[in-house]
């Protein structure tokens, strides 16, 4: 019996561990880098580590605006980023990049790239 109990108190103490508050949370990050990619395809740099970002874009004949959430950890380094590809409907051009976690306008590097902010 008492071993029983000894297993019982061990399951519950791993079951309450998990409802803790979680210390990584998924919220906007800023774009750091941008590059031209293949084709219509932008290449992002952002403020995550290891964080499974995902972008939304939103295209006008003058800009394109790029929301970009991942979860974002507080103890992870500060020298990690994350990168991912954005497809874009039609090539960048002279468009302006805009990051909406900042409200700034990114540069964008490499072939064919024609926009600075």
């Amino acid at each position: 019996m008492p071993r029983r109990a000894a297993v019982a108190g061990a399951v519950l103490l791993a079951l309450l561990a998990g409802c803790g508050p979680a210390s990584a949370e998924r919220r906007p990050v800023a774009v750091i880098d941008a590059r031209q990619g293949p084709g219509d395809v932008l290449v992002l740099d952002v403020a995550s580590c290891h964080g499974n970002p995902s972008a939304q874009v939103a295209e006008s004949p003058t800009d394109v605006r790029v929301a970009v959430h991942s979860t974002v950890d507080p103890d992870a380094e500060a020298a990690c980023a994350d990168s991912l590809r954005v497809q874009l409907r039609a090539p960048l051009g002279a468009r302006r990049l805009l990051d909406t976690a900042t409200g700034k306008a990114v540069a964008v590097t490499g072939p064919g790239a024609t926009m600075s902010p």
